[in-house]
């Protein structure tokens, strides 16, 4: 039969039971309608349909301030659901558009209404503007592709952009972008992807959100071990029952077992164990990706006093936590052995048990702690320049951008980090590197103290001849 309405389609099927439609869109995009006219008998035939764009509450006279994309106004609909393409241009919220047929027998005109389709205009997302005429979304300048941004896409009103980078609106919904062109490692998805500015987050990898992605999304809590963010209940604080024991059964590996500084045979396995750590995202891409666990990154990590597996001990654990925690698990070490020492001085029995390894293992330690210690300290005082739109810089902490530097918690934390390299780096160094000379000057007044620490000393110097005993020093200046 002759049509005489028209219907949207949902999936390809007439649904006449919605007289209108309710649609957005940005400037300049094209809208697609899937519509079907429809006969006496519910049919679909050809139709020719005649589209008037108008104001709300305002009749569609012709209007200079809203048009359509050219041969839109007169559109053929085939047999079945066909679908109508409208480009809007308009500096307009909101628009309202009729269809109706062109030609309709007189016997039907009582039955024909116009199918409206009410259409709510988008303001342009950050990083586009209203530009030309007629106006349309368009990428801004800063963004037009430069080393920034490799495409803008302005129907989906995304951007592309470089890998290893980040991007974001300097504000919400601002129309000033604020760029930085190095993500830190493992923070940003390593891909050319398309960002909506609304949703900044998409460019972050492992749930990661913030300036620089430098925190987790809510209800996150950062992983030790990794960039990961995870789901982490309050009861994960009863891991600290068993690396707690795993301190103590380190102490008594090592003074069991004999594996210290002063015999040598694992000064060269520590050393080679830390470069293989610090570049492990070289050497093993795909596992530090990936987060594969393997016996030989978990081996590699216990050499480096790390934990070798994701995991966090409470809900809401962030990067200053994890920070914080860098520097625990060493100095408790190193509390178990000094402690160990003393009352082997006070108790014959404890020194029996001990034997002479005290101190050589303590200087183990030492020396299985220098790697972590610096490569934390090297985190805690690494930091990057945000340049702001107004020309502004801002020093923010690397680890994570929405912390500025020497600000709130990371003061603290960095004067620790400070004093760890003034008391423990640098003199472990110094002391190591010239130990032959400071014992042979030990005999004036201002080197006495030398002589304390010869038991320490030897430890390090006792694998080498006396030609040679600056070597392990030597490998703690190459770390």
């Amino acid at each position: 039969s002759e049509s005489y309405k028209l219907c949207p389609c949902f999936k390809s099927i007439v649904d006449c039971n919605m007289p209108t439609s309710r649609l957005s869109v940005y400037p300049g995009n094209t809208l697609y309608i899937p519509i079907a006219a429809v006969g006496q008998f519910n049919g679909t035939s050809p139709a020719l349909i005649l589209t008037s764009i108008c104001e709300p509450e305002i009749s569609c006279f012709y209007n200079p301030r809203v048009s359509i994309g050219m041969g839109q106004r007169i559109q053929v609909l085939d047999r079945g659901c066909s679908n109508l393409a409208y480009t809007i241009n308009t500096h307009l919220t909101s628009v309202t558009i009729y269809a109706n047929f062109i030609n309709i027998s007189s016997a039907y005109e009582h039955l024909s209404n116009p199918y409206i389709i009410n259409v709510t205009v988008l303001p342009c997302s950050s990083g586009f503007m209203l530009k030309g005429s007629p106006p349309k979304c368009e990428c801004m300048d800063s963004l037009i592709p430069t080393q920034n941004v490799i495409e803008c896409d302005t129907h989906s009103q995304k951007v592309r952009k470089i890998a290893g980078t980040w991007i974001a609106p300097y504000k919400e919904n601002s129309s000033k972008i604020l760029f930085h062109e190095f993500c830190p490692f493992d923070y940003c998805k390593l891909e050319n992807i398309l960002i909506n500015f609304s949703n900044p987050d998409e460019q972050c990898a492992f749930n990661r959100s913030g300036i620089l992605c430098g925190s987790c999304k809510p209800g996150l809590s950062l992983a030790l071990g990794t960039s990961q963010c995870l789901q982490c209940p309050n009861t994960y604080l009863l891991l600290i029952i068993p690396f707690a024991l795993a301190g103590v059964g380190l102490v008594l590996l090592l003074l069991k077992c004999n594996l210290t500084v002063s015999v040598g045979t694992i000064n060269g396995l520590i050393f080679y164990a830390n470069i293989v750590r610090v570049n492990q995202a070289i050497f093993f891409p795909h596992d530090t990706r990936s987060n594969v666990t393997t016996f030989f990154s978990v081996f590699i990590a216990w050499v480096n006093l790390d934990l070798g597996i994701e995991t966090c001990f409470f809900h809401g654990m962030d990067t200053n936590v994890r920070a914080w925690l860098q520097f625990v698990f060493p100095i408790y070490i190193w509390i178990l052995v000094g402690l160990m020492i003393l009352a082997s001085r006070y108790s014959i029995l404890v020194s029996r048990l001990i034997g002479p390894n005290a101190v050589p293992v303590l200087a183990t330690l030492f020396l299985l702690s220098f790697a972590k210690l610096l490569r934390s300290i090297i985190a805690v005082v690494s930091f990057t320049y945000l340049i702001y739109p107004d020309g502004t810089e801002h020093a923010v902490w690397l680890q994570d951008g929405n912390v500025e530097l020497f600000q709130h918690h990371h003061s603290i934390l960095f004067l620790v980090a400070v004093l760890f390299s003034v008391l423990y780096i640098i003199p472990l160094t110094l002391l190591v590197l010239f130990a032959r000379c400071l014992q042979a000057k030990s005999g004036y007044k201002l080197l006495r103290w030398v002589g304390k620490l010869k038991p320490l000393l030897d430890a390090y110097q006792g694998p080498y001849t006396e030609k040679f005993g600056y070597w392990t020093g030597l490998m703690l200046v190459t770390r």
